[in-house]
């Protein structure tokens, strides 16, 4: 009779996860009896990871997300990294993940959104302490 199937979903840091499937490795949990499943936050990392962390995931089922590569996508990376050593010369070979990339993006839209905007003066009023709201709501 077969062994029930273990199913574990890892969603960790890439350096917890290292430590982790070199334990369940050293310990036989990366048998056919188990099985292992790595969200994209772990996933979208493998690339950091040594070798040897590597081998020790042998038949591990991981999500990635897709950036393809084009010359804008190559481009802004070598202007970032320039920039990143620049600001940050005590990080050496470091680089720019799907994360950084969604992050980067994100505060492009924000600052392009501003712009739109122009001059225009933001307040905040004083919350009415009855009406069970968010701060958001007296952003005006």
């Amino acid at each position: 009779m077969a062994m029930p199937t273990r199913v574990f979903i890892v969603h960790m840091t890439p350096k917890l996860s290292s430590s982790l499937f070199a334990k369940a490795k050293e310990i036989g949990m990366m048998s056919q009896s188990y099985v292992w499943i790595l969200t994209n936050g772990v996933g979208n990392r493998l690339w950091s990871m040594h070798s040897v962390v590597l081998n020790s995931m042998q038949g591990v089922l991981g999500v990635e997300t897709e950036v393809p590569i084009t010359m804008e996508l190559t481009n802004f990376r070598i202007k970032w990294k320039r920039q990143f050593q620049q600001d940050n010369p005590a990080i050496i070979d470091f680089d720019c993940d799907v994360f950084g990339l969604r992050a980067y993006d994100a505060a492009f839209a924000l600052a392009l959104a501003v712009e739109q905007v122009g001059n225009a003066s933001f307040d905040f009023q004083k919350r009415n302490p009855s009406f069970n709201s968010t701060d958001l709501d007296t952003f005006c």
